[in-house]
C-alpha cells in the first residue's frame, strides 16, 4: 500500500515503467539497466524505497515493486527487456541466464541461438545434465524439430544411456535439420557426436559414413570439418586398438582450430595413446590441460590421470586420492565410468568394502534399465577378486 499510495506518486509513470521491466529481468549492473531502460543504475533505481544491493555495482528492486507495477508490463515490455538483458550477459559469457531470460518471454529465436552457442562453444564440456534436462524441457513444440533442439536432445540422452537408439537417433535428426538449415557448424557438432558415440556403440561402419559427409563440408569450404576428419580417423584407430595409428592422426590437429571442448578431447586422445605406447610418464604430462578442469567433455575420461599413475606404478597415490567423477554434480556417465574404475582399483588393492561400494555407484549410474553392453560391464564387475 506504501508503494502504490506514496513511493509511485513521487516518480514519473515512465521511470516507473523503467523500474518495472528492471525488475522483471532480475536487476543486475549499471551495463543491464542501460541496456533494459537506456538509464543507468543510479538514475533509475537512486531514492527508491526497497531496493537490495548497492547502487555502485548491481541492484534489483524489491519483489513487492513487481507485485505492484506488474499489470503495466505488456507482453511486448517483457519480451523487449528480456532480450536487451540477455544479449548482456551472453557477451559475458553467462549463456544459462540469456537461455533462461529468452525462454521465460518465448523469444523462441534468441532462445535457440543462445542454447546453439553453448553447445557448440562447450559441445558438452561442462553442460550438466540439469541444463540439458532444462533446455530440453523449455523447448517450445513449434520448434522441436530444429537442428539446435534435437542436439540438446541427444546430449541429455546420450547422458542417461548412449547405447538406447534414442540417443543416435536425435543425433542424425540434429544433423539432417541443421544441413536443411545451412548451419554448417551445427551439422558439424552433430556429426562429431555421432562419431563420438559411433565407436562406443559399436557402430564403426557408421563413422565411415559420417567422415564421408565431413569431407564433403571440407571439400565445399567449410574449414571447421578439416580436424574432424581426424578426429574420426583417431576415433577408429582408438575402436581399433591401433595407439601409434591414433597419436599421428590426432597430432596433427591445431587446438586453435576446434572449439574448447574438442582441445581437451584432442588431449585426451593424446594422452590415452601414448598410456598405450607404453610411456605413462610421458603420457601424464599431458593431463594438467585436459581433465583438471571440470568441464570434461568425454564421459569417463576423469579417470585416465588415475589410470595412467596406475600404470606408471604409483597406486599408492591414486588409493590417496580416490575416485574422480563419482560426485552427485557429474553427469551419470562420468559416474558410472568412475565406479567401473573405482571397482576395478579397489578390487585389486584388496579393499572389498570400497570395491563393492563403487561397484553399488556403477550399478546406480547405469539407471534401471541400462542397455546391453553396460549390463555386459556390470557382470564382468561382479567376477574381479573379492566380489
Amino acid at each position: 500500500a506504501y508503494l502504490e499510495e506514496e513511493a509511485l506518486a513521487r516518480i514519473d509513470p515512465e521511470r516507473a515503467l523503467d523500474v518495472a521491466r528492471f525488475g522483471f529481468v532480475g536487476g543486475g549492473d549499471d551495463e543491464v539497466a542501460l541496456a533494459v531502460t537506456g538509464r543507468g543504475l543510479d538514475d533509475l533505481m537512486h531514492g527508491l524505497p526497497l531496493v537490495i544491493g548497492d547502487l555502485r555495482t548491481e541492484a534489483r528492486p524489491h519483489d513487492l515493486w513487481l507485485e505492484v507495477l506488474d499489470d503495466q508490463l505488456g507482453a511486448d515490455d517483457r519480451r523487449t527487456a528480456a532480450e536487451a538483458a540477455a544479449e548482456v550477459v551472453a557477451r559475458r559469457g553467462d549463456l544459462d541466464a540469456a537461455i533462461e531470460l529468452t525462454a521465460r518471454v518465448r523469444s523462441d529465436e534468441a532462445f535457440l541461438g543462445y542454447v546453439r552457442d553453448a553447445c557448440l562453444s562447450i559441445l558438452d564440456g561442462g553442460l550438466r545434465p540439469d541444463r540439458l534436462a532444462r533446455w530440453t524441457a523449455q523447448v517450445p513444440a513449434e520448434v522441436a524439430d530444429r537442428g539446435v533442439a534435437q542436439l540438446v536432445r541427444g546430449l541429455l540422452e546420450r547422458e542417461r544411456d548412449p547405447y538406447d537408439p534414442v540417443c543416435w537417433n536425435a543425433f542424425e535428426a540434429a544433423a539432417a535439420a541443421f544441413a536443411e538449415e545451412g548451419d554448417a557448424d551445427g551439422e558439424i557438432a552433430a556429426l562429431a557426436q555421432l562419431g563420438y558415440l559411433a565407436q562406443w556403440v559399436d557402430r564403426e561402419d557408421h563413422l565411415i559414413v559420417l567422415m564421408g559427409r565431413m569431407g564433403e563440408l571440407a571439400a565445399a569450404g567449410v574449414e571447421a570439418a578439416e580436424p574432424f576428419l581426424k578426429f574420426g580417423e583417431a576415433w577408429l584407430h582408438f575402436a581399433g586398438g591401433d595407439a601409434d595409428a591414433q597419436l599421428k592422426a590426432v597430432e596433427p590437429i591445431d587446438p586453435d582450430s576446434v572449439p574448447y571442448a574438442w582441445r581437451l578431447i584432442r588431449e585426451y586422445l593424446r594422452a590415452n595413446a601414448v598410456m598405450g605406447l607404453g610411456r605413462p610418464e610421458e603420457a601424464l604430462a599431458l593431463i594438467p590441460t585436459v581433465l583438471r578442469d571440470r568441464k570434461a567433455p568425454l564421459p569417463g575420461a576423469l579417470t585416465i590421470e588415475d589410470q595412467i599413475e596406475w600404470l606408471a606404478g604409483r597406486p599408492e597415490v591414486v588409493l590417496a586420492r580416490g575416485v574422480t567423477g563419482a560426485g552427485a554434480d557429474y553427469g551419470s556417465r562420468d559416474r558410472f565410468m568412475a565406479g567401473v574404475w573405482g571397482t576395478h582399483m579397489y578390487s585389486y588393492a584388496g579393499r572389498r568394502e570400497q570395491a563393492t561400494a563403487s561397484l553399488d555407484a556403477a550399478r546406480a549410474a547405469a539407471g534401471p534399465e541400462p542397455g546391453p553392453v553396460i549390463q555386459f560391464q556390470l557382470m564382468a564387475l561382479g567376477g574381479l577378486p573379492d566380489l
